[in-house]
């Protein structure tokens, strides 16, 4: 998958998610976005998005290519559904990272505290619950009740 997109006339960096497509079969479908930094939200508004997004893939041994059109579409609201379900896709593949992180001991410990401040980060940003963001709370009087079996 190649991003050609510009925001405001200016070329932009897209970042996929997931960052590795998984095989695609027919009669299946794939969901992918393409996240830009908060930064490139410019004060002016909405931005102008534009370019072209090109999907690449071989079917029997053949290369094929596909382009489509990526434009500008009116939001009049943040954290719509779409956003949230990008975070969640972003978040399962960043949970994974951290385990896989956690598990090598003392020489991924300090990457993984990276991926898990990208985690938090992103939990909290898109109002998304993530590993790291939530909490579980109990009454201890229900708790005491609830042990005496009343």
């Amino acid at each position: 998958m190649k991003w050609d997109v510009k925001v405001d006339g200016k070329a932009v960096e897209i970042l996929t998610v997931p960052s590795q497509l998984p095989p695609l079969f027919s009669g299946h479908f794939l969901t992918a976005f393409g996240l830009t930094a908060a930064s490139v939200r410019g004060n002016s508004g909405s931005p102008k998005v534009e370019g072209t997004l090109t999907l690449s893939y071989k079917l029997n041994e053949e290369v094929h290519t596909q382009t489509s059109k990526v434009e500008s579409l009116g939001v009049e609201y943040e954290n719509l559904g779409l956003h949230r379900l990008a975070a969640k896709a972003q978040l399962l593949e960043l949970v994974d990272m951290y385990s896989s992180l956690e598990g090598r001991g003392e020489e991924g410990k300090k990457e993984a505290e990276e991926v898990r401040q990208q985690i938090v980060d992103i939990s909290v940003n898109a109002n998304v619950i993530a590993r790291f963001t939530t909490f579980v709370g109990v009454d201890p009087d229900k708790l005491a009740t609830f042990g005496q079996g009343g």
